[in-house]
Formats: structure tokens, C-alpha cells, sequence
């Protein structure tokens, strides 16, 4: 597990620590099925650039199908959202109406 939490506020964000590079370092050194988590002190809400580039740039190196995201209060300016990635090995597979393989003992 690596934890990212190197934010005290907004205006103290070291800036090397919310780059593409920085997450990609981060994402390298996780072994398989590692998990990241990040606390990040941003908008709740996604209403400023800064919040919603940031978002941008965790979802571009985390990929959304393994990463989540949770605020953890609205109704501040400010809040701690949580990040978490886990790395493990994507299925793609959705469901339909005909019989799945997950739901029918075919796939583990």
C-alpha cells in the first residue's frame, strides 16, 4: 500500500506532488494487487480548475476502472477527497441478457 498524503491545505500543494509524472512513480512502485491511496485537500464539488485537473490527471494515470474517489464533506469550500486505486487486472466485461460468465460459475 502506498499513501499519498503530502497536502496540509490548498496553498501548500507542493506542486511536483499533483503531476502525471509524480502518479506514474507512484503507480510503478505497486506491486499487484497494491493499493494507492492519495488524500487530497480540493473543491468537494469539482467547481475549480485546480480540482477537476487534478481529478483529470488521477484518472489518466489510474485509469477509472480502478480508481475511486470519495468526498469526504460537502458544504465547505475545502474538503479532504480520498483516492483509491487498486491495482489489479481490468475485466471489461459487462452484463447483458444472456448468460454471463461470472454469474454462471465460468469464470473465477
Amino acid at each position: 500500500m502506498i499513501v499519498v498524503d503530502v497536502y496540509s491545505s490548498v496553498q501548500s500543494i507542493p506542486l511536483n506532488f499533483v503531476t502525471v509524472d509524480f502518479f506514474q512513480m507512484v503507480k510503478e512502485h505497486l506491486k499487484n494487487g497494491g493499493i494507492m491511496i492519495a488524500n487530497i485537500i480540493t473543491s468537494p464539488d469539482f467547481k475549480n480548475k485546480f480540482s477537476q485537473r487534478l481529478d483529470n490527471t488521477l484518472r489518466i494515470v489510474f485509469f477509472k476502472h480502478n480508481l475511486n474517489r470519495q468526498v469526504l464533506q460537502f458544504g465547505q469550500e475545502l474538503s479532504n477527497v480520498e483516492y483509491v486505486y487498486y491495482n489489479l487486472p481490468a475485466d471489461n466485461e459487462i452484463y447483458t441478457l444472456n448468460k454471463s460468465s461470472a454469474m454462471y460459475g465460468q469464470d473465477k
